[in-house]
């Protein structure tokens, strides 16, 4: 399949096409079936099943090929198809002609009773120039059955009788121009051999002789042949339509009987849907009442309706920003639990920080008793123990105030648990430097303490031979010290 470009016009808006040389056999082979189911569709005879429509990729099998293309019907499918479709369409009525199928040519050798073959190729071609003309004169047959098939219906049996009798005498009149004008045409046909114009001039004028002297008794004999087949035909058309008439006569009684019943009947149906009508508009009105109230009501609901959607979207949104802040406020909730209980687990270490320190001061208060008692017995460094007793209750003044002040910001922390990070921070500072001041004071009450004690046992064995002298002045001079510091004496025994 070769393709040809071609060139757009001026007028073509769109895109140039291709041209195939072989379309027509595309054509054909492709569509032909869906052509033929139409058409037996438009002739209600059309088959259960679709014809199979091929796509586009099927072109290359060899069923679509365009080398098989449709070839044409022969005379003979021709002649049967015309014969069988002539039937179909005119059962009803016989033919004006007669049924012998006999062309002009036979018609005469009939009469005249001469029995010939064609033995050169002038007759043959005669003869099937008169095939031509019957072919033509089926076609007006055909026509003429279908006027007449057309002007039968609905008329009365006279007029058919009139009818035909008219259309015999036309048919007789003009068969002898349509023999004519067949001859013309077949003349017209042949005239392009220039010899065989000739020749065809001559038969012409010697055919032309033969029918006039054969015209007269063909006419007779036609004209007694159409007679009684009209008669005959007229007969026939008589007793059909006499048949049609009684037919007509019952099955019009029969319809006015049926006809009669009905109208009752409906008129019965009338009066019922005439009084359902009347009840049904009364619930009309009830209805459209009820429907104004009700459309009233549903505007006023549907109005409520959106007022609760605007509050409800109002709402949503607060609680939106409700719950971003109960959100919040959790996150820091937790976060506040979480720095209570390392307050709370700092505050248990402090504590017990605490109950060790008052067990180093109990212990601290029974070696101070210890040395009181010895103090009680050494005098003489009376002086130098008074100065590191005040220097050591001075100190122990500092930390015990400060040890209140932890306590109660032990408490304020208590209360405040939100501002924890802070006071934390400074009670880790301040328990820092209070054990950090309790392991000096402990250490340097220790090492005072031992140097005391090492003092004291060097006058001890120093002053035992004046012991006797010294033991009455000594211990006036401890009652005195103990008289003019009472308070401190007791704030060390409580530590």
């Amino acid at each position: 399949m070769a393709a040809v470009s071609v060139k757009a016009s001026k007028g073509w808006q769109k895109p140039p096409t291709r041209l195939y040389e072989d379309n027509y056999g595309f054509g054909i082979n492709f569509y032909q079936p869906m052509i033929d189911y139409l058409d037996a569709k438009e002739e209600k005879r059309a088959p259960k099943e679709y014809p199979h429509l091929p796509w586009s990729n099927e072109r290359g099998l060899e069923r679509y090929s365009s080398k098989k293309l449709v070839k044409a019907y022969s005379e003979k499918d021709l002649r049967r198809l015309v014969e069988a479709r002539t039937k179909a369409d005119h059962g009803a009525f016989t033919l004006t002609k007669p049924k012998t199928h006999l062309s002009l040519t036979e018609t005469t050798s009939a009469v005249s009773a001469i029995n010939r073959k064609g033995s050169t190729k002038e007759e043959v071609r005669v003869k099937k120039m008169s095939d031509d003309v019957f072919d033509d004169n089926m076609e007006q047959l055909a026509s003429a059955l279908r006027s007449a098939k057309a002007y039968a219906i609905g008329k009365s049996a006279k007029a058919i009788e009139s009818h035909l009798l008219a259309e015999s005498l036309r048919n007789l009149s003009s068969n002898t121009e349509v023999d004519i004008r067949s001859f013309q045409r077949r003349a017209e046909v042949s005239s392009h051999d220039s010899r065989e114009h000739e020749w065809f001039m001559e038969q012409r004028k010697m055919k032309e002789e033969e029918l006039e002297q054969l015209t007269q008794p063909l006419d007779q004999l036609k004209v007694e042949l159409l007679g009684k087949q009209t008669s005959i035909e007229i007969e026939q058309l008589n007793s059909r339509v006499v048949e049609a008439e009684t037919r007509l006569k019952t099955e019009v009684t029969r319809i006015k009987k049926k006809l009669h019943i009905q109208i009752t009947e409906l008129e019965m149906s009338l009066d019922v849907a005439n009084k359902n009508n009347i009840e049904l508009q009364k619930t009309i009105k009830k209805q459209s009442l009820t429907l104004t109230e009700l459309q009233a009501h549903y505007d006023e609901v549907q109005r409520q309706l959106q007022v609760t959607l605007d509050q409800y979207g109002i709402a949503q949104r607060r609680l939106q920003s409700l719950t971003a802040e109960v959100e919040e406020i959790r996150g820091n909730y937790e976060q506040a639990l979480r720095i209570k209980k390392s307050v709370e687990i700092q505050l248990e270490e402090s504590v017990s920080r605490i109950n060790e320190l008052t067990v180093i001061n109990v212990n601290l208060s029974s070696s101070k008793s210890k040395i009181e008692q010895e103090l009680s017995v050494l005098a003489s460094d009376y002086d130098e123990v008074t100065r590191e007793l005040r220097v050591s209750d001075e100190r122990f003044q500092r930390v015990q105030v400060e040890l209140k002040h932890t306590v109660e910001v032990l408490h304020e922390e208590q209360e405040r648990i939100v501002k924890i990070d802070a006071i934390k921070k400074s009670l880790e500072i301040e328990v820092k430097n209070l054990s950090v001041r309790l392991e000096e004071v402990e250490a340097n009450a220790i090492v005072g303490g031992k140097r005391i004690i090492s003092k004291l046992e060097s006058r001890v064995s120093r002053e035992v031979v004046s012991k006797t002298k010294i033991s009455i002045p000594y211990s006036l001079k401890v009652s005195e010290e103990k008289y003019r510091h009472p308070p401190r004496w007791r704030n060390w025994s409580t530590c």
